[in-house]
């Protein structure tokens, strides 16, 4: 992996397909081992994957090569010392023999790795690559990790478990080695454009025997000084030498650039720079940078639309996302039996989302409580889409609960993926007290007008929590319901090549069939690697059948000129074919845009659908050899679905064409 540093878009791909790809891990851990008992155990070549995935990730970023690669026999004593940290709730390079699961295997590989508790797998190479303890102000973790000559690694993971803090232990010393020297310093946060969520609090350069003894740091942002403290100049013995120093007063804004200066670097041999010169611009990764929009009419016939829109650089794929929208607002959540609640729990541990202890009214509401140290949830499972009048509204009530607890209204945009807070509020900051009324809630949803949501509600335990599933602790919940807003049905998701710019909205895009009258919300984002990022504003489409040719041309494409037989787009296909398709007469289309022959052995054939809501026509095709005399082709076809096919045996050349007929 790697990309160019100069590059927004590369080193956003680099983010999107790499670091991104890792997150997640946990679920695909598959850790067979057990600290309470001594079990190391181990995981899942995919999990050691996401690890590795990491280090070369920031390998890659920081301009260093991204090809390490992780041993078997290290990754295995690792784990043994990665389970004696865990056990034991301490770090220790040199762990004594009288330490719980003591084994030769792990002391070894505590000697020659980084250690941390706390994390594991990929969050702790973002720790190490942070390293931020008191004491290690020589970012030694950090530097191993970025090693020049290194090649070889290892990785031994232990989650929490048994009251066991997790823990992780990389081994990183040692050989093999590489064996070219790096053509420039390491430098983190990274050189060119570096994703906002990853600067650290201290920075460094390092390179292969640098003396930075008296190296001098001058840091700006624009014309204005950056101050800063060195506060490790050539610590030897963990990696490269580096310079690590502190800037003060950094922010991370989009587009946000500082020019670092670094002076006075000496060296043992002369392939050491004298000074090193570049340029940090922090960007949001989740941010394209590129603006997508859609296009496409307001109305369309029965037999689909083309829809265009801008396709963006470096996409690898587009999903298109049609819902049929409906009169929605007419709903009332209320935590009932009947009618039943369209809810997905989101809640943990043995208690009901539904109690019957408190009611704004009929006889239950909805209940969020700790069972333990994790948020709780629940997702009402209507798609909306709001209007400029629309309301949330809902009742709420807090029992006993802490001050840091929180419950919020959430909602997303993407279909669950993420979410955002428009209403919250803590819990009761009196020990032991609790709320006897209902409060009333409602929260203004102008500002997603137009747009496809979801709502939820969530209880975040905050930094302390009440541990008690009872009645008399927690949130309470009822009677949610929305205001002018439109439901979504039949949402149909399609996916296209990163090297698309148009599709169709047709029964096969929609995921159902496009009756008269029906209105439809269309909307496409971008992919690149493991993220998906926001849709576009949407296109409302409302379908019309039309009778015939003549209503199509006069509803769609009243300019167009040459009847039935006739070209107006000049592109060699027939305004009738481009009906008879489903295509757009008055823009340039390929022949490519038409059922295409294949070829198996020695038939030939043709398969296609007729698009619905054409009923004035006959689809037919023909062959020949000659090109002057034309034969029918059998249609073995049923319904709308049309199945032409002939065999090539016995003639050396054939022809074909498609005929269509107006009845």
């Amino acid at each position: 992996m790697s990309a160019d540093p100069s590059s927004r878009l590369e080193v956003l791909r680099l983010f999107q397909t790499y670091y991104r790809a890792s997150e997640g891990s946990a679920a695909r851990m598959a850790w067979t081992g057990n600290s309470a008992s001594g079990i190391a155990g181990t995981t899942s070549a995919a999990y050691k994957d996401d690890v590795l995935r990491r280090i070369n990730f920031y390998r890659a970023l920081s301009g260093y090569p991204s090809n390490v690669v992780f041993d078997a026999t290290k990754s295995a004593k690792s784990q043994q010392a990665a389970l004696m940290m865990s056990a034991n709730n301490k770090l220790d390079h040199s762990p004594p023999k009288t330490w719980r699961f003591y084994s030769a295997d792990g002391a070894e590989a505590a000697a020659n790795s980084n250690l941390t508790l706390g994390n594991y797998g990929p969050e702790a190479i973002d720790a190490y690559m942070q390293d931020e303890e008191t004491g290690n102000e020589a970012t030694s973790h950090r530097r191993w990790l970025l090693y020049s000559f290194a090649v070889q690694m290892g990785t031994g993971d232990i989650p929490a478990n048994n009251d066991k803090s997790p823990a992780n232990s990389l081994w990183v010393t040692g050989p093999p080695y590489a064996t070219q020297m790096p053509a420039d310093f390491a430098c983190f946060p990274n050189e060119g454009y570096c994703p906002a969520s990853l600067a650290p609090a201290r920075w460094s350069i390092s390179f292969p025997g640098a003396n930075f003894a008296n190296a001098k740091v001058v840091m700006k942002k624009g014309t204005a000084t950056i101050p800063t403290k060195i506060i490790s100049d050539n610590f030897v013995g963990s990696g490269d030498s580096a310079l690590v120093w502190t800037p003060t007063g950094v922010t991370t804004e989009e587009g946000a650039a500082y020019t670092v200066t670094v002076t006075g670097i000496t060296g043992t041999t002369s392939a050491v720079p004298a000074t090193k010169a570049y340029t940090v611009t922090f960007f949001d990764p989740d941010n394209l940078g590129q603006a997508m929009t859609l296009s496409g009419p307001g109305t369309a016939p029965g037999q689909g639309a083309p829809f265009t829109f801008t396709p963006i650089a470096g996409a690898d794929a587009y999903q298109v996302e049609v819902s049929q929208q409906g009169a929605g607002g007419a709903w009332t959540e209320g935590a009932e039996d009947t009618p039943p609640p369209q809810v997905i729990p989101g809640t943990t541990g043995n208690y009901a989302l539904r109690e019957t202890a408190q009611a704004h009214s009929g006889t239950k509401s909805f209940h969020l409580v700790f069972p333990a140290f994790v948020d709780q949830f629940f997702t009402i499972s209507r798609a909306i889409i709001p209007q400029a009048t629309s309301h949330l509204l809902f009742y709420q009530m807090a029992k006993i609960t802490t001050p840091t607890n929180i419950l919020a209204a959430e909602i997303s945009q993407d279909g669950g993926t993420s979410w955002t807070a428009v209403w919250q509020r803590n819990g009761i900051p009196n020990f032991n007290a609790s709320e006897t009324g209902w409060t009333p809630v409602d929260v203004n949803l102008a500002a997603y007008a137009g747009k496809s949501i979801l709502v939820r509600f969530a209880a975040r335990y905050g930094s302390s929590s009440y541990t008690t599933p009872t009645t008399t602790y927690g949130f309470y919940i009822d009677d949610v319901s929305v205001s002018n807003t439109l439901d979504q049905s039949s949402l149909h998701v399609t996916e296209l090549p990163g090297n698309a710019t148009s599709f169709t909205l047709n029964a096969d895009t929609a995921g159902v069939p496009l009756a008269d009258g029906a209105n439809f919300q269309v909307r496409i984002r971008p992919g690149i690697g493991s993220h998906w990022f926001d849709y576009t504003a949407a296109k409302q489409v409302t379908i019309h059948i039309t009778a015939s040719y003549a209503d199509w041309v006069s509803t769609f494409y009243p300019s167009l000129t040459g009847g039935f037989t006739g070209d107006g787009d000049k592109d060699g296909i027939t305004n009738g074919v481009e009906y008879a398709f489903a295509l757009n007469p008055l823009g340039s289309n390929s022949s490519a845009s038409l059922p295409q022959a294949v070829i198996a052995g020695n038939i030939i054939s043709f398969d296609y659908d007729q698009p619905d809501g054409i009923t004035d026509l006959d689809y037919e095709a023909e062959w020949s050899d000659d090109l002057v005399d034309w034969n029918a082709m059998p249609d073995t076809g049923a319904g709308n679905h049309h199945h032409f096919q002939i065999t090539t045996l016995t003639r050396p050349r054939i022809y074909f064409r498609h005929v269509i007929e107006q009845k």
